[in-house]
């Protein structure tokens, strides 16, 4: 709730060659027009790929573990359980920080933040290494849902009912589709291989917080009436 409060009261990325007291930042409007804007739907992508990366970990992880470490089935599943605390961490601090910080940029230092996770969880030949990966990926992992909606909500312009409900068709699709589809290609390439979906993801959701702050840094700060 902070998050959305934060990313939709206020502004959130600072105008260029302007001045600001503190960490308070200009928002800069949007034309409205007869449908969602461009920086909406660069948000809402990069909503559905933190969550198709959470869930495609979430469900996988534990299978990675074991075909990399050689732990047990029990000891694997137990170290998933370190992802969900990064997640959590995250999630506890990500809202007070979006009240001082651009969310935008928090976006993409989370996006930066899960990808280092995910190299250490990839290369890791230890369970110990393998819970390290995982608490980082999770610290990246969990800040990606709560600010990614947080702006699509604030990019909403006058239908936030219908940005909701846009929302949660896309998380929806993610969920039910982003697993499997690792699931698939681990029985076809192994898990190791399939994992690699995953920085896939990460790199489409970067890119698509990276275009949306341009596309609201290059928004007139008068599109509005």
């Amino acid at each position: 709730a902070a998050v959305v409060e934060a990313a939709t009261q206020g502004g959130v990325v600072r105008r260029a060659g302007g001045s600001s007291a503190g960490t308070a930042t200009a928002r800069r409007p949007e034309r409205r027009g007869p449908g969602f804007s461009r920086a909406f739907w660069f948000f809402w992508g990069a909503m559905l790929a933190g969550v198709a990366i959470e869930f495609s970990t979430t469900f996988w992880a534990a299978e990675l573990v074991v075909s990399r470490t050689g732990a047990g089935p029990s000891v694997a599943t137990a170290t998933v359980s370190a992802l969900v605390a990064g997640m959590t961490a995250a999630r506890l601090v990500v809202g007070p920080l979006a009240l001082r910080k651009s969310p935008e940029k928090l976006l993409l230092v989370a996006y930066a933040v899960a990808a280092v996770g995910f190299v250490v969880l990839w290369t890791a030949t230890t369970p110990a290494v393998a819970v390290l990966g995982l608490v980082v990926a999770g610290l990246g992992y969990g800040a990606h849902y709560p600010l990614a909606v947080a702006l699509v909500l604030r990019h909403a312009a006058d239908r936030p009912d219908q940005a909701q409900a846009t929302s949660t068709i896309g998380t929806g699709l993610a969920v039910a589709l982003a697993p499997f589809l690792l699931g698939a290609l681990a029985d076809a390439f192994g898990s190791h291989t399939a994992f690699l979906l995953v920085p896939l993801l990460i790199a489409a959701g970067a890119t698509s917080v990276a275009l949306g702050l341009r596309t609201v840094l290059r928004t007139p700060a008068d599109a509005h009436p």
